[in-house]
C-alpha cells in the first residue's frame, strides 16, 4: 500500500529485486485500505504486494526470491547494534576523559580497604 504515511518496504523491495534482474515493472500502487482489501479478494492473497510475472502469480517478497532461486532475506528488521556501539564508544571515552583529568584515582584494594595513587608521583598516598 501506498499513502502519504505509508509506503509498503515489502512492495519497494518487490520492485528493487525485479529492477535488478532486468524486468520492466507495471506497479499498480494500492493508495487506500479499500483498494488493498479488494485486491485481496479479487486474487485471493492475504498480503499485499503480490507479483505477476507474464500473468503468472508469483506471490509475495519471499515467494519473488524464491522464483529466483534467491534464498532467504537477511536481516530485514531494526538492528540496535550500531546504538549499542555507539553507546560504549562514547562511555569508553568519557571514562577516558575522567581519569585524565583526575589527579588521584581510588582503586578498591579489598572489601574494606581502598588505595589512594597519586598520579603525578606515582605512588600510593593512604590506604583506609
Amino acid at each position: 500500500m501506498h499513502t502519504k504515511e505509508h509506503i509498503c518496504p515489502y512492495g519497494l523491495r518487490s520492485k528493487d529485486l525485479l529492477e535488478r534482474k532486468g524486468y520492466k515493472i507495471d506497479d499498480h500502487k494500492l493508495s487506500s485500505r479499500e483498494e488493498t482489501d479488494k485486491f485481496k479478494g479479487k486474487h485471493g492473497v492475504e498480503t499485499t504486494p503480490q507479483t505477476f510475472i507474464n500473468d503468472n502469480r508469483i506471490g509475495g517478497y519471499d515467494e519473488l526470491r524464491e522464483f529466483f532461486d534467491m534464498g532467504e532475506a537477511g536481516q530485514t528488521g531494526t538492528t540496535y547494534t550500531p546504538v549499542i556501539a555507539i553507546f560504549a564508544t562514547a562511555f569508553l571515552m568519557a571514562l577516558g576523559i575522567v581519569f585524565g583529568e583526575c589527579k588521584n584515582i581510588c582503586i578498591r584494594a579489598s572489601r574494606h580497604n581502598w588505595v589512594t595513587f597519586d598520579r603525578s608521583s606515582h605512588r600510593s598516598l593512604c590506604c583506609t
